[in-house]
């Protein structure tokens, strides 16, 4: 018993301080994104752009931006089907800069973005914090988020920022394939 005492009491100090995590991978675009883009942030700032009733197809934000902490900030007010027989579906965010070619600075660029719908009297978060790091394919960087269908006669807004691991904003590609018909 009094072997095990010693034992037990080192792997719960171990795990409480954090003892044999990896926290080398946390980049300073991570960090970065952390700080201020929160979902009470986000919500009140003013919006970047504004569509209403239709969202275009491909919409790519600047490379510089700087709402609620260095994010963009994408609305559509009363969203509504531009082709009949449109469905309902999320919109997609990805990286839309130059390619990256390096692994390393493609696993230290993150993508965050948060969803809100509105209530009529404030935007509500529909998703919290959704949060992606770019993934090396071997030749390429593959980095995107997917929201969940927005439903027509909704407003939404979507705040989103894009960083490198040097915590610099990149251009974010808002994605609404709504010209599939079924």
């Amino acid at each position: 018993m009094n072997k095990i005492l010693p034992f037990v009491v080192s792997v719960i100090v171990a795990a409480a301080t954090g003892c044999g995590a990896d926290n080398s991978g946390t980049t300073e675009a991570v960090k970065a994104t952390e700080q201020a883009f929160s979902i009470a942030s986000c919500a009140t700032a003013s919006p970047s752009v504004t569509f209403d009733t239709y969202l275009p197809a491909d919409y790519y934000s600047p490379q510089s931006y700087n709402k609620c902490y260095k994010s963009f900030i994408y609305e559509v007010s009363g969203l509504q089907s531009s082709w009949d027989g449109g469905y309902e579906q999320g919109l997609e965010l990805l990286y839309g800069d130059e390619p990256i070619t390096d692994q390393t600075e493609c696993e230290g660029t993150e993508l965050a973005a948060i969803l809100y719908q509105d209530d009529g009297s404030s935007w509500v978060d529909q998703t919290g914090e959704l949060r992606a790091l770019g993934v090396w394919d071997g030749s390429s960087c593959q980095l995107w988020l997917d929201t969940p269908v927005l439903h027509w006669g909704n407003s939404y807004r979507v705040a989103a920022t894009l960083r490198n691991s040097a915590g610099e904003t990149r251009i974010i590609r808002f994605y609404w394939p709504k010209n599939v018909v079924t």
